[in-house]
């Protein structure tokens, strides 16, 4: 199969701007951990909200619930409906506690903010709580992969294990220049390559 020369170039210059994020974002994400790990705790509400929806759901939603739709009909709608709840759940009750807590104590993970709420000096918490979300974002990231090594094979002729590298290979990059100021402005580029798409 071969690609669209316009597909490819769209492409490559989304990837090139990925990478141009993350070399910009490096001067604000290099002044510590909370710098790399939360911008700075300085990007606005609507940001950061709008990137964990776009960047923890990206594939999952492109291609998951489409093929749900696709396979189940209109009983997908259940799922969009209970995803919506609790994320507005989540980022207008749970969120913001979570960050004045964490702001208080200069937490900066969930681990952290466990620890230090619960005082538990056996770090029993934080070693579950750590374990815990490396099994489930090793799955996510994996799926993550995945996704874009499909998009990847069917838009660019590349084989799936070919479009899985350059996918991580391209995540890794302007995720550890920039970190989440990175990720988050990144979301921008989504947008606007689906505008073009």
């Amino acid at each position: 199969m071969s690609a669209n020369p316009i597909t490819v170039a769209v492409l490559v210059f989304y990837l090139l701007v990925l990478i141009g994020i993350g070399f910009v974002s490096t001067k604000k994400s290099s002044g510590g951990l909370s710098d790399f790990f939360l911008a700075g705790r300085g990007l606005g509400k609507f940001t950061v909200a709008l990137s964990a929806v776009s960047s923890g759901r990206s594939a999952w939603l492109v291609l998951g619930v489409t093929g749900t739709a696709y396979a189940t009909g209109l009983n997908a709608v259940w799922a969009v409906a209970g995803y919506i709840t609790v994320e507005v759940f989540m980022f207008f009750y749970v969120a913001k506690r979570f960050r004045v807590y964490s702001e208080k104590t200069g937490s900066i993970t969930l681990p952290d903010i466990l620890e230090n709420r619960y005082e538990d000096k056996s770090n029993l918490l934080r070693i579950t709580s750590s374990l815990i979300i490396i099994f489930f974002m090793i799955a996510y990231v994996g799926s993550q992969v995945v996704a874009g090594g499909t998009a990847f094979s069917s838009s660019l002729g590349l084989s799936q294990s070919n479009g899985m590298w350059l996918t991580a290979i391209i995540i890794l990059l302007y995720t550890m220049l920039g970190g989440f100021h990175a990720v988050s402005k990144k979301m921008f580029c989504k947008l606007c390559l689906c505008f073009y798409l």
